[in-house]
């Protein structure tokens, strides 16, 4: 019965919507559509090899890092799930919302059993150009130039994943498996054009410029699975299609885990500026998939502790996810109606768990960092993850001020039970994984000692007390609207509409062309054998060419 529960996770999901074509009333029970990826995460049933598909298909579970993955990414769209049955319980266009929200759930699905990169590319395509429909689902011009820069940049990232693909099917022969890949040494080439393809899907920076123009125009729910969920995809395509010792890894991984230090920083210093909530939630979001690059890049450089690495990867990708999944939920609560005070107050559990609270997920993750970091070459960079937590913790302050102004405002409805219920659920994920994942419990209970609980606690401390100030007190700080990306998207609109193409007609001087004609067959029938050897030795050095 395996073959029926892998195929289920990426399929089920799109049965689901066309059942809502005919009962709309059951958006509600669309949750379910999880469950066979629950069941696989816990039960880890044999992999499914599908030679009907195409060369080397096969989908399964083979390592703690899908496993983690596919688990928080059910969870999350679980619950998004439900508080979007509410949200778009009357909306107009709901049926046209669940296709693309089941085409992205399935095709993200897909892209984390997969354990070839056929069917890898097949899913991470269909979740993001389905994402697209999510993002302009309220329609208006803000939606129209957010959704329209995030095609532009998802068909670029597209066409550069598939090239990328193309070259390393070629580099690699007759293998289809991501294990076998990992064997077979990787073209610099091939590897820039992988890494720029996906991290235009994660958004660490400079690849992020849809992200602060998508996220407060698209509906809740979609914030939360697209920052949640989505954007680990980039980062989990890094990590399967690069090889761990390749000479690439080796060379180019300094550079990028100072781009991902150099991004933790800067998402967090513009989103400090940042007046809406969901905008500032973005940038947080820039911020804190760098730590999952900088994870990725010193496992490149210290294979020797591989499994180290592996644990730390799947361990701030399930605690990012959630939390955040959690923090664009809320976003959308208290921006429409109006929580008790009990409700807003359990938001501080996702916001603190970001920034490293202690009894949370994050101060795992946040101790472990550390402790790798520590024991690596980049030891001399843990007082700027110090400094780093502080930062974020500063962040996420901003973001719950955000969210209580919102609250402030008149005219808010009272919340819907099913939208709250699937937000306090998440929220309490930061609390409940330490204790209930047996992995993760031996790391939780060393995070508890009095030293890693003060270096947890004193930049959570000064931040609350710098907030707190500002909150008092308010600076004059500048209004940074982000219109770089939508600039960029014009302009490109403007460049595109203005070029100049051809009228269709094709003017041929057919007396040219006979004489030319007539030439060549001349050439040929008194040279037949000299042109055929040249004919032969040209094809020859081009291939040899192509070959090395």
């Amino acid at each position: 019965m395996n073959w029926l529960l892998w195929s289920a996770i990426p399929l089920l999901p799109l049965i689901g919507w066309v059942v809502l074509c005919r009962l709309p009333k059951l958006s509600k029970g669309l949750s379910l559509v999880t469950l066979p990826a629950l069941i696989a995460v816990f039960n880890l049933p044999a992999p499914l090899v599908l030679p009907g598909l195409w060369p080397g298909a096969q989908w399964g579970i083979d390592s703690l890092v899908n496993q983690a993955f596919l688990g928080f990414s059910a969870l999350l769209w679980a619950a998004a799930t439900v508080y979007a049955a509410s949200s778009e319980q009357d909306h107009p266009r709901q049926t046209r919302f669940w296709f693309f929200w089941t085409v992205a759930m399935s095709g993200n699905f897909l892209l984390l059993i997969s354990l070839d990169p056929a069917s890898f590319y097949v899913g991470f395509t269909l979740m993001s150009l389905a994402a697209y429909g999510l993002i302009v689902h309220y329609q208006g011009p803000l939606p129209r130039q957010a959704g329209r820069l995030y095609i532009q940049l998802a068909v670029l990232g597209e066409m550069l994943v598939y090239a990328g693909l193309m070259m390393r099917i070629h580099e690699t022969g007759d293998l289809m498996l991501f294990a076998d890949w990992q064997t077979v040494p990787i073209q610099t080439t091939t590897a820039w054009l992988l890494v720029i393809g996906f991290g235009l899907k994660s958004g660490f920076w400079p690849l992020h410029i849809w992200l602060p123009l998508a996220h407060p125009v698209a509906p809740a729910a979609a914030s939360a699975v697209l920052s949640g969920a989505m954007l680990k995809a980039g980062i989990l395509g890094i990590w399967q299609f690069i090889p761990l010792d390749s000479s690439f890894s080796l060379q180019y991984a300094s550079l990028l885990f100072y781009v991902a230090l150099f991004s933790a920083f800067y998402g967090v210093a513009i989103g400090l500026l940042q007046q809406k909530t969901k905008t500032v939630l973005a940038f947080s979001s820039v911020s804190q998939i760098s730590y999952l690059l900088m994870i990725v890049t010193l496992a490149w450089q210290d294979p020797q502790n591989l499994s180290a690495w592996i644990t730390l990867l799947a361990f701030y990708a399930v605690h990012h996810g959630l939390a955040k999944g959690a923090l664009f939920l809320g976003a959308g609560l208290t921006s429409t109606y109006q929580l008790s005070r009990w409700q807003f107050a359990l938001l501080f559990i996702p916001a603190l768990a970001l920034a490293g609270m202690p009894l949370t997920s994050g101060a795992v993750v946040k101790s472990l960092l550390k402790d790798n970091v520590g024991s690596s070459l980049f030891n001399a960079y843990l007082p700027l993850l110090t400094l780093a937590s502080l930062a974020t913790a500063l962040l996420v302050f901003r973001a719950l001020s955000c969210m209580w102004r919102d609250q402030q405002q008149s005219g808010l409805r009272p919340a819907k039970k099913s939208q709250v219920y699937s937000c306090i659920f998440i929220s309490l994920m930061p609390v409940l994984i330490p204790f209930s994942w047996p992995l993760m419990q031996q790391s939780f209970f060393d995070s508890l000692s009095l030293s890693s609980v003060w270096k947890l606690l004193w930049p959570i401390g000064l931040a609350a007390i710098i907030a707190f100030i500002v909150f008092i007190k308010p600076l004059r700080l500048p209004n940074m609207s982000y219109d770089i990306g939508r600039s960029l998207a014009l302009r490109l609109k403007f460049w595109l509409n203005h070029l100049q193409i051809p009228d269709g007609k094709i003017f041929i001087n057919a007396a040219k062309w006979r004489q030319i004609e007539r030439k060549c067959n001349h050439h040929f029938k008194a040279n037949t054998v000299s042109f055929s050897v040249m004919t032969m030795a040209i094809s020859l050095v081009l291939l040899s060419l192509f070959l090395s």
